[in-house]
């Protein structure tokens, strides 16, 4: 719980579109799914965490993003296709 930074997986998420490694995200559940190949992006705790899952039109994100200020809100933008 609390602030944390995301390392992509590889497949690049269109939800990270235009934003900077070194943004942090706002995270307040304790509780985690396992990685998978859905897996686009995690974070680390004692191990590494899914943060944001994807397949096809499907987009799930761990952390709040209307809680993970500036960040959060580019989030949401490239979740409604908004250009920034």
């Amino acid at each position: 719980m609390g602030w944390s930074q995301l390392t992509s997986t590889g497949g690049a998420s269109p939800l990270l579109h235009r934003i900077s490694d070194d943004a942090y995200f706002y995270f307040v559940h304790s509780f985690a799914a396992p990685a998978g190949p859905w897996t686009q992006a995690t974070t680390r705790d004692s191990r590494a965490i899914p943060a944001i899952c994807g397949e096809r039109n499907f987009s799930g994100v761990q952390f709040h993003p209307e809680r993970s200020g500036r960040p959060g809100a580019h989030v949401l933008a490239n979740f409604l296709g908004v250009p920034q």
